[in-house]
């Protein structure tokens, strides 16, 4: 168990003997039922499986997260609804090893009602001579607004994979 703010890992947790093996109906909380809840709010509250078929940077397609791309030297465009949020963008290899974040540009692109498109002029060429993949990481939250956190907060039911990832903003 590992806790990460942003890339850097801030905590974690050794007591797990093995690992749990996926399970169906597991209940999702934001906060126990017995203590109280820290002074804060959360908001993009979302799961992420993770595994053989998914890689830290590859996201498997579910009803919580999934991957938009488009190609370069294409009419190619990505459409991110708007009942969604952009977890993470990336441009370059179609691989995702070598290329560049474009996280916050990809949400300012959009802020400002800018189609998607896997070009160097929105994007800048990180790779000369190659043809680079635009990657949107989008998720379906739980929390897409700032919430306070309450007793017991139950997010949602789900089936989990052995390997998941789950994120969120807190703020105090």
């Amino acid at each position: 168990f590992k806790v990460f703010f942003g890339d850097r890992q801030v905590g974690c947790n050794s007591n797990f003997g093995a690992k749990l093996p996926a399970r169906p109906n597991v209940k999702v909380f934001a906060s126990d039922p017995w203590h109280e809840p820290a002074a804060a709010s959360v908001k993009n509250v979302c799961y992420f499986p993770l595994g053989s078929s998914a890689s830290k940077r590859s996201i498997v397609t579910t009803t919580h997260a999934r991957t938009l791309r488009a190609s370069e030297h294409t009419d190619e465009t990505i459409a991110v609804p708007s009942s969604v949020f952009v977890r993470s963008a990336f441009y370059g290899d179609s691989e995702r090893k070598q290329g560049a974040d474009v996280t916050q540009k990809v949400k300012a692109l959009l802020d400002g009602g800018t189609a998607l498109r896997a070009t160097n002029n929105l994007f800048g060429d990180p790779l000369p001579g190659l043809r680079k993949v635009l990657f949107v990481d989008v998720g379906l939250a739980w929390l897409s607004s700032k919430q306070e956190l309450e007793r017991g907060m139950l997010l949602d039911t789900i089936s989990t994979a052995e390997e998941f990832e789950l994120s969120f903003d807190i703020e105090p």
